[in-house]
């Protein structure tokens, strides 16, 4: 049987990151996962961070020549097999509910495509210090399903925002997508307004990822 969902995980050289990233993935309260590392050509330790992790639902993926951030995070949308991913940049983790909460939404609603949550903004000092604002685009107080119209309009016209690493996708609505490196910083942007184009939306204010 193939797993619920498929968590994939752009790197490089960040392994300081990467194994704080990983355990975050792994205790999920939502089990059924199968976890891509997509090593882009990375010369420091992150092999060896994760295969410490002795976890047959994670796959070591390395690229033997950089191919750039954006051609590493088109390569994780098209990795594994399952109905639904996410992919979750290697400075980032999940909180345990994460997933647990989002699949449901999908399961049930066959019109929506990606499903997204609140976050907590973590910036970490060059000190060590760090500073955490919550619920960072916290948009309604209670789980929302809108018209990708209406999405659009929003990402366009207003501070809303997709961000990728706290969506959930139907893998159906990947194929062919890309991000592009002429987008630059707003790539997830034209990724989550291609998506909003061709589904509904689902929002979770829960914050469940940081």
């Amino acid at each position: 049987m193939r797993p619920r969902v498929t968590v994939a995980i752009p790197t490089r050289n960040r392994a300081e990151f990467l194994k704080e990233c990983l355990q975050s993935v792994l205790s999920q309260t939502l089990q059924d996962i199968e976890v891509f590392v997509s090593d882009n050509a990375s010369t420091d330790d992150t092999e060896t961070v994760v295969k410490s992790f002795d976890d047959e639902r994670v796959t070591y993926s390395p690229l033997k020549e950089d191919v750039g951030q954006y051609g590493n995070m088109t390569r994780c949308l098209h990795l594994g097999s399952a109905p639904y991913l996410t992919l979750l940049t290697d400075d980032d983790t999940m909180l345990p509910e994460n997933l647990e909460r989002k699949v449901p939404i999908l399961d049930e609603n066959p019109d929506v495509g990606i499903v997204h949550s609140a976050f907590h903004h973590l910036s970490i000092f060059p000190d060590g210090s760090r500073s955490t604002e919550e619920d960072f685009h916290r948009f309604f107080p209670v789980d929302t399903i809108e018209p990708g119209s209406d999405v659009v309009g929003r990402l366009l016209a207003e501070a809303y925002y997709i961000t990728i690493p706290a969506a959930l996708i139907r893998r159906s609505l990947l194929q062919g997508e890309s991000y592009d490196e002429r987008d630059g910083s707003p790539a997830d942007l034209g990724l989550a307004l291609r998506i909003a184009r061709r589904t509904n939306v689902a929002f979770v204010p829960d914050t469940l990822v940081i």
